[in-house]
């Protein structure tokens, strides 16, 4: 069981380095003016859909 909730727990932590680092990626883009406003959303919604999918699967 301990087991069990280490992978998950490292998994988690996973996508949530992700996170952090497409949350750094739009903000980068959007500072220097590369990335529009529908590619930011579109990027900060595609993450945030794939982080409750694998958050909804590691814990069920």
């Amino acid at each position: 069981a301990s087991s069990n909730t280490l992978w998950t727990g490292i998994a988690v932590g996973i996508l949530l380095l992700w996170g952090v680092w497409v949350f750094s990626s739009i903000y980068r883009g959007w500072a220097t003016r590369n990335l529009a406003a529908p590619a930011a959303a579109v990027a900060a919604a595609r993450w945030a859909v794939l982080f409750m999918i694998m958050t909804f699967m590691l814990l069920s």
